[in-house]
């Protein structure tokens, strides 16, 4: 029995527009393997005595049941109705919870020693299979039935195998606790505080254009603040229902507060295009454990020490506009921000955002979406960034909002300055002139497609296949864009895909590109998942040109170009259309130069 593998989540599922004839034919082919499997069941009770094996082999046979279930849209959850199945946990830490499906098979089997009370155990056990059969596609090409019901007696079985996911898990924990750690201070909010962010919450709200709207046949009931939350469901034909509204205050201080707390526009004037910048190539706060695995090589030293590439934001001051790229490559992901009004205090030089602070504003505040758990120390959040240091060319520090009076208040120093004076300059990926190139593709799509190419694609592959993204075959996607569609292939198996998601274009049909076009997964997915954060305003024009991906888009705070490069099968980024930027120096030369940073802080 050979299945196509999958990574995780039951919400990732086949086409995303599915024809309705063809599901219910999969659903029917899928109803009589259930009836099967249930069979099954009873027989591996009758058998259980004598030997483990017939359950080993139904728990793999149940895997591969799910993977195939779940990529018919809603038929897992109409297949696991009963009570038992419903009393279950949809989000379980251990991955998918398959005890709704084993309530499902087992239901007719009566007091079974098999599974009675031991839903969460063998649900364990299966997501160790299902992780054996991802990770190595090809060892289980054939005859996967026998193989994997080998490698779980190899393991010792049920128990063998969940002593392998606690011992996994384990090795994971540290690494994020430690990034759960630089949050801490700000997790815990005192009902002033929240109260505070709720009042500035509503009034930003209030003053915003980049809020979705929507409009109520009915009067909607209001608190005294004009606020609501309602409680909504999509009808049968379309519409939706106001189920529920309520006007707790404490209730609707938390959502405001929350809300306000994770948009970029709360975020200090001085900091807020930077970290809108950063955003775009900053690993989701899920993937944060991965960054050093994920930092690339380019070459070595002379003392035979790695060199590693690196990113850095820079400020070119004769063009007003900032640049997200690499150093020591020929071609990256490249952000290119270009603000509406001044943000940063002019020099006739270029800036450089140090390694360390950059990190410390992705780990603290950007990547866990928390702008308002830190404040400008000596700072109107209206200012913009002074050339006020005395180190530095610039210089604000952040200080954390604490919970309590005796909470240690950690710092952020932001610092931003001329490229170093005595050691070797570093030419920066940029982009080449692109005012004779014409798209080979082109498509305007609104904020809300960005919004749902994310809940369709970009947030579903984070939380599963972008936790194995350091796994070859995750490495690359496959990008194809049709007439109506952009369709992403991912989960590379040998020379091909093994599934497909697509997403439609809402405009008219245009000209395809039919070359398929392959991306980093994390470039694409990094940048993807920030947009789909940002407070976009207008249009969002996407763009197929040789060499590369180019997004355009704005937020009312700058105006934003963002380049994903394509790149080889292999994994290799091509270079076409990208050039290199050289800074301008400060004509000052210090004796010691403060702006210096070692390869360690390149990379902290």
């Amino acid at each position: 029995m050979n299945v196509a593998a999958t990574d995780d989540s039951s919400f990732i599922a086949g086409d995303y527009v599915a024809d309705e004839v063809a599901v219910k034919q999969q659903a029917a082919a899928m109803d009589v393997e259930l009836d099967n499997m249930k069979q099954s069941a009873a027989n591996v009770e009758k058998q259980y005595k004598l030997s483990n094996k017939s359950h080993y082999m139904h728990l793999v046979e149940l895997v591969l049941f799910w993977l195939k279930a779940h990529l018919i849209q809603g038929y897992l959850d109409t297949i696991c109705t009963s009570k038992l199945s419903k009393s279950f946990k949809k989000k379980v830490d251990h991955g998918i919870n398959f005890a709704p499906l084993l309530a499902t098979v087992w239901e007719g089997v009566g007091k079974s020693s098999v599974m009675t009370n031991k839903y969460n155990r063998n649900s364990r056990a299966m997501n160790v299979i299902l992780n054996e059969y991802n990770a190595n596609p090809h060892k289980y090409a054939v005859n996967t039935v026998d193989q994997l019901v080998a490698f779980v007696e190899g393991k010792g079985g049920i128990s063998g195998l969940i002593d392998t996911m606690k011992a996994a898990t384990d090795e994971n924990t540290s690494d994020f606790d430690s990034d759960l750690k630089l949050c801490k201070a700000a997790v815990t909010q005192d009902a002033e505080t929240i109260a505070k962010l709720a009042q500035e919450g509503l009034k930003h709200i209030q003053n915003s254009t980049s809020y979705p709207t929507a409009s109520f046949p009915a009067n909607v009931v209001l608190n005294k603040d004009n606020c609501s939350l309602v409680l909504i469901s999509k009808t049968h034909n379309g519409q939706y229902a106001v189920v529920d509204q309520i006007t707790d205050t404490a209730l609707i201080n938390q959502s405001l507060a929350k809300q306000y707390s994770g948009d970029f526009s709360s975020f200090p004037k001085s900091l807020r295009v930077i970290a809108e910048t950063v955003a775009t190539q900053c690993l989701p706060n899920s993937l944060q454990h991965t960054y050093m695995h994920l930092i690339e090589e380019a070459g070595k030293f002379e003392d035979g020490e790695k060199r590693h590439i690196a990113r850095r934001l820079i400020y070119k001051s004769s063009e007003g506009q900032f640049l997200l790229s690499s150093i020591r490559t020929d071609s990256c992901l490249v952000t290119v921000a270009k603000p509406k009004e001044q943000v940063i205090e002019e020099v006739d030089y270029d800036l450089q955002l140090s390694s360390v602070a950059r990190r410390d504003l992705e780990l603290k505040v950007i990547s866990p979406r928390m702008f308002k758990s830190y404040k400008l120390e000596d700072l109107d959040d209206k200012d913009i960034f002074p050339a006020n240091g005395t180190s530095f060319s610039h210089q604000l520090v952040l200080e954390s909002v604490a919970t309590d009076k005796d909470s240690k208040k950690d710092r952020i120093n932001v610092i931003m300055d001329a490229e170093l004076t005595k050691a070797e300059s570093f030419r920066q990926v940029d982009v080449a002139d692109l005012n004779n190139k014409a798209p080979l593709w082109e498509r305007t799509v609104s904020p809300s497609w960005i919004q749902e190419f994310n809940a369709c694609f970009t947030n579903n592959w984070v939380e599963s296949h972008g936790k194995h993204i350091k796994r070859p075959h995750q490495t690359v996607l496959e990008l194809e864009f049709k007439r109506r569609i952009v369709q992403v292939n991912f989960f590379k198996k040998g020379a091909d895909y093994d599934f497909d998601l697509t997403v439609p274009v809402p405009i008219l049909d245009g000209p395809n590109y039919g070359t398929p076009c392959t991306v980093l997964s994390k470039d694409f997915a990094m940048a993807m998942h920030a947009l789909g954060d940002l407070p976009l305003v207008n249009d969002v024009v996407l763009q197929v040109l040789e060499g590369f991906l180019k997004i355009s888009y704005e937020t009312d705070a700058a105006i934003y170009e963002l380049y994903v490069p394509f790149a080889s099968e292999a994994g290799q980024r091509y270079s076409t259309g990208f050039t290199k930027y050289q800074l301008v120096r400060n004509q000052a030369s210090p004796e010691d130069d403060p702006s210096y940073q070692t390869e360690a802080e390149m990379l902290e």
